[in-house]
């Protein structure tokens, strides 16, 4: 990996453009840790948890994008050797729909289909081998640790507790993040935004030594690894070990489809690029 500048700066929002990141050279790996696309939050619609419309078109438009910009990136001579894996969290809506699966599966079906324009085997989304098939022809793989907060399946009690307090939708989530009911949380045993940043992280703790596994087997290889999660884990993980802030006291937005990319070079040594920002991690 090339060395950049290392700015001490900040992160106000995680944007569209956020992800964007340079070429990726023969042995690194990219993590692009994504947040779903736009979705129905209508609990009483019959497409709630499913993409919008727009929803739809945006991921489309977005990871083709992305995924042509790696493709582009790498010398037509080594393109062969360029490998993708999709994974996502299998969170679902309110029992209806799961917006980071259906954004996932458009990421991967783009990836299948502009690696074979480009005259790329197929088989190097690693989606379709025994070893991470999902869902059918290649899906994204489900990943429980990429999951929404843990609270809505594991502390249904803390759940009820917040929202009987705190009726409305947006005071509800600010009462979470802000740790306003820290004390009966945990009384009650459940998930906080510290516990979820320290979830993502030991999963890319995870990623990092099946990269570096990957390399050993395929050393002239380069590997970009999807992860499409949600913004109540990306906001608090990019606070706690990118940025090194007080979870409960700063907000950090996350657009629809935006996210960070990762990138760990042939030594596994981890930086976050975005927008002119160079962010080294521990991981």
């Amino acid at each position: 990996m090339k060395q950049h500048e290392t700015f001490n700066t900040s992160i106000e929002k995680i944007t569209n453009k956020s992800i964007e990141a340079g070429p990726l050279d023969m042995g690194e790996t990219r993590i692009l840790l994504q947040r779903h696309e736009e979705f129905v939050r209508d609990t009483n619609s019959t497409e709630a948890g499913h993409l919008t419309a727009k929803g739809k078109e945006t991921g489309t438009k977005e990871s083709e994008q992305r995924i042509k910009n790696l493709i582009e990136r790498v010398p037509p001579q080594e393109r062969n050797n360029l490998f993708f894996l999709v994974l996502a969290s299998d969170t679902v809506y309110n029992g209806n729909g799961a917006r980071s699966m259906e954004t996932a599966d458009i990421i991967a079906k783009k990836i299948k289909k502009l690696l074979v324009e480009n005259g790329i085997s197929e088989k190097n989304l690693l989606n379709l081998s025994r070893d991470y098939r999902g869902a059918e022809k290649g899906g994204p793989k489900p990943v429980v640790k990429l999951r929404e907060p843990h609270m809505f399946e594991q502390s249904p009690d803390f759940v009820k507790f917040l929202k009987e307090k705190y009726p409305d939708f947006k005071d509800f989530w600010v009462a979470f993040e802000t740790e306003t009911e820290k004390e009966t949380r945990e009384k009650m045993g459940a998930e906080g935004p510290e516990e979820m940043a320290d979830r993502i992280e030991k999963f890319l703790e995870v990623l990092k030594r099946y990269s570096s596994l990957f390399h050993k087997e395929k050393p002239n290889s380069r590997l970009a690894i999807w992860c499409v999660s949600h913004y109540d884990t990306i906001s608090p993980w990019t606070k706690k070990y990118v940025l090194n802030k007080s979870l409960p006291e700063t907000y950090l937005p996350v657009e629809y489809g935006a996210g960070l990319s990762i990138d760990l070079d042939s030594d596994g040594n981890a930086t976050v690029n975005t927008e002119g920002k160079e962010f080294k991690l521990e991981l």
